[in-house]
């Protein structure tokens, strides 16, 4: 659980775009992984000015600072969010360990209490969620705490993060979940983790859905940021969009799976083509449709 420089610069961007404010939660305590000093380069580059800070209070992780021995200039997660104008008093996080003192010690996993329903403008889960098990009643109880108009972002590991924890999300499960118990999708993306940074490709449910094709060798991520429209009164466990589409718009559905000229030569060669070579043919596929596809995208660095 923790927030890289590309992420903190994410954060900084969505907040100055769609001026997001407190009471905030965050699930679990997140890693900072800067001082106070960088916290403030990151606002220069951005073009956004901080809330000044008189005394940062600093990481109360003893892990990261074994680690790495800079992390004894990090700062705390309540201080970051303090520099983007959120009060102290309304800075929240959750944990079901008492490790990093958190304000609200509570398993995701069990009801949370009613008195935080309806009651934060922001929820951050940046790598909390995958290493829940029973993740719907985690999803349910961010829906519950959210106000109206409130906004839940995550960013998820989606790819080659094996045994980090028990889940690697796909983008369709944001999508699926959210719009169907009474969200809206602000922005979408998946995340290629680079070598001197993120990169954020935009990620378009309607077109998506048939599959993505991206670099096997490469960490990705997911990133949603969510905004409440409504209450629902019995939260609903969605039906994934593929088969929404294959079950209710099939005609609409195989035209998806037809789109470009490349995906209707493919359906004619395995026609013909053995099923013992169709591992080959696809490996090869893979290849030219992520070199076909053109995608929008935006770096933020390491730096």
């Amino acid at each position: 659980m923790g927030l890289p420089s590309p992420s903190l610069k994410f954060i900084i961007k969505m907040f100055k775009k769609h001026h997001l404010g407190g009471p905030i939660l965050t699930l679990g305590n997140q890693d900072i992984y800067a001082d106070y000093n960088q916290i403030l380069k990151y606002f220069s580059q951005l073009h956004y000015r901080p809330h000044h800070i008189d005394t940062p209070k600093l990481s109360s992780s003893q892990d990261l600072i074994k680690i790495n021995s800079q992390a004894k200039n990090y700062i705390h997660a309540s201080t970051f969010f303090e520099s983007l104008g959120v009060k102290t008093k309304e800075y929240f996080d959750i944990d079901k360990f008492d490790f990093d003192s958190p304000k609200i010690i509570h398993d995701l996993q069990q009801p949370i209490p009613k008195k935080f329903y309806n009651y934060f403008n922001f929820i951050l889960d940046s790598g909390t969620i995958e290493h829940i098990f029973d993740i719907k009643n985690v999803m349910d109880n961010i829906v519950k705490v959210t106000k109206i108009d409130g906004f839940v972002l995550h960013l998820t590991p989606t790819q080659n993060f094996i045994n980090h924890g028990f889940y690697q999300i796909s983008p369709t499960f944001f999508y699926d979940y959210y719009t169907q118990n009474g969200f809206k999708i602000i922005e979408s993306y998946y995340i290629e983790t680079r070598s001197n940074c993120y990169r954020f490709f935009q990620y378009d449910q309607k077109n998506d859905y048939t599959g993505l094709f991206i670099n096997p060798l490469n960490r990705i991520g997911s990133c949603f940021l969510v905004k409440k429209v409504k209450n629902i009164s019995s939260l609903i466990n969605p039906t994934q969009y593929y088969y929404q589409q294959i079950s209710q718009n099939p005609d609409s559905s195989k035209k998806d799976f037809n789109r470009s000229k490349l995906d209707k030569l493919t359906n004619i060669f395995r026609k013909f083509l053995p099923f013992k070579f169709h591992a080959y043919f696809f490996s090869l596929w893979y290849v030219l449709k992520g070199l076909v596809q053109k995608r929008k995208y935006f770096d933020l660095n390491f730096k």
